[in-house]
């Protein structure tokens, strides 16, 4: 048996066997692209193999899957460590689970949010408006950003609605031909005085 972490049964064995064989079905019109994604940790240790679709997508024609690192972004799309550049309409970044919330990469006239969102930075907070984009920060938005999490409910329908917004955005932007969108400060302004006004909570004359 493999020494994988986590397979310890014949059971866990084949239960990461019947999830190759369903990747290699989906990946069938790019066979050799299965090996650049399979994990080498048993099935549960992490999330499951992606969503019905997902991988078939990554073996369209019109699709590249690139494992180089990013180096820097350019004025019109990115440069990987191999000095390759590739120009694009639009970039989207799976940055993961960061607990100051701010992105490393965010920066503009010489407001750089890693910084600005600190306690003692610019704004002090992760300053956004609806949790979704900060002023001064064009074509910059967040999936699931400072302000936009839930208490209780689906997370899925949450991320689905923000989604659904930036489609009718994106679709604005690219059919009226709008070079850059922001947030105002004076939205955005308002915005967190909602928030602070509805997050106050006076328990001194509360019975217990």
């Amino acid at each position: 048996m493999p020494d994988y972490p986590g397979m310890s049964s014949e059971k866990h064995q084949a239960l990461r066997d019947n999830v190759l064989r369903i990747m290699a079905k989906r990946v069938q019109k790019k066979p050799d692209f299965l090996d650049s994604i399979v994990p080498d940790f048993a099935p549960h240790c992490r999330r499951l193999t992606s969503a019905p679709g997902c991988l078939e997508a990554l073996c369209e024609d019109n699709v590249d899957y690139i494992r180089q690192p990013t180096k820097k972004f350019t004025t019109n799309g990115i440069e990987t460590t191999h000095d390759t550049v590739r120009e694009v309409d639009a970039v989207f970044c799976a940055t993961g689970t960061n607990i100051d919330a701010a992105p490393a990469f965010a920066a503009a006239k010489g407001i750089d949010l890693k910084t600005a969102w600190q306690p003692d930075g610019r704004f002090g907070f992760p300053y956004t408006y609806l949790g979704l984009a900060t002023p001064g920060f064009p074509n910059l938005l967040f999936v699931y950003g400072p302000h936009a999490s839930i208490a209780s409910g689906s997370v899925t329908y949450n991320i689905e609605n923000q989604l659904t917004y930036y489609a009718k955005l994106l679709r604005k932007v690219s059919s009226q031909e709008i070079k850059s969108m922001a947030p105002s400060s004076k939205a955005a302004d308002v915005f967190v005085g909602y928030n602070d006004t509805f997050s106050q909570t006076d328990r001194s004359n509360r019975e217990l």
